[in-house]
């Protein structure tokens, strides 16, 4: 059993892995504070360029680190998991944190799966109360919502899009296309993702090459998460001027 807690700064962090579970606990604590509190007492190193400074309040139960991480996270970073050689010879764990889309959390949540509060608008707002709205008015709803909701309402319509909209869909994909190109590094990040999703990676291949030029590292990771089948894509980015590029670049070699 490893126990662990660490007065931070007008907070405090509690680590602890107990029979094959892991329990975390913060409270006011800095996000950056917490993560190192883990990595200190695991066979865990976390990658990141950028992390956000934030605040957060959490208490998670997990059965396994990603899970922790995911419910630390709130679900809102895209991780990158790969195992390696830790201490005493024993499995060890290196993880990319791809996303940095967290201002702030407040969240419980027990064996992996966090619990959020109920956000977004509600079936009745895009139908008439008490009556299924059809998969036509989801759609153009989620489509309204990708355009003019706010950055964590735009990336959830954008997700469903890129899994319930038609591939011949031209509106769709001006949407996207459009918020590649916005200056929020969440919004673009997460549209790029979901229209790599929504179409696969070779007809993403223009805005693809050009997140993996983008000046925002998180971006770049993103766009180098989800490349799958250029091998001299992958190679490029082994020359990127960023540490954490190149060390995940190099991973997604070793493992194909």
């Amino acid at each position: 059993m490893a126990v662990g807690a660490v007065d931070v700064p007008n907070g405090s962090v509690e680590f602890r892995q107990q029979d094959g579970q892991y329990f975390f606990r913060a409270s006011n604590a800095d996000l950056k504070s917490a993560l190192e509190s883990i990595e200190s007492q695991t066979d865990l190193r976390i990658h990141y360029s950028v992390l956000p400074v934030a605040i957060i309040s959490a208490t998670c139960v997990a059965d396994s680190i990603q899970q922790l991480l995911h419910c630390l996270l709130d679900g809102k970073v895209d991780m990158a998991v790969r195992e390696t050689q830790g201490r005493n010879s024993t499995s060890a764990l290196e993880v990319w944190l791809l996303g940095s889309a967290i201002t702030g959390v407040d969240t419980s949540c027990t064996s992996g799966e966090p619990h959020h509060p109920a956000s977004g608008p509600s079936a009745s707002a895009y139908s008439k109360e008490g009556d299924e709205p059809s998969d036509e008015q989801k759609l153009e709803f989620r489509k309204q919502m990708a355009v003019s909701g706010t950055p964590d309402q735009r990336t959830q319509a954008f997700s469903y899009l890129a899994s319930n909209a038609d591939s011949e869909d031209r509106d769709v994909r001006q949407i996207f296309e459009a918020a590649i190109a916005e200056d929020n590094v969440e919004v673009k990040s997460q549209a790029l993702a979901a229209l790599i999703r929504w179409e696969g990676e070779q007809q993403a291949s223009a805005q693809l090459q050009q997140a993996l030029h983008d000046p925002e590292v998180s971006v770049r990771l993103m766009a180098l998460q989800h490349i799958d089948e250029s091998t001299a894509l992958i190679r490029q980015m082994l020359r990127d001027e960023d540490e954490t590029v190149r060390q995940f670049a190099a991973m997604k070699l070793q493992n194909r």
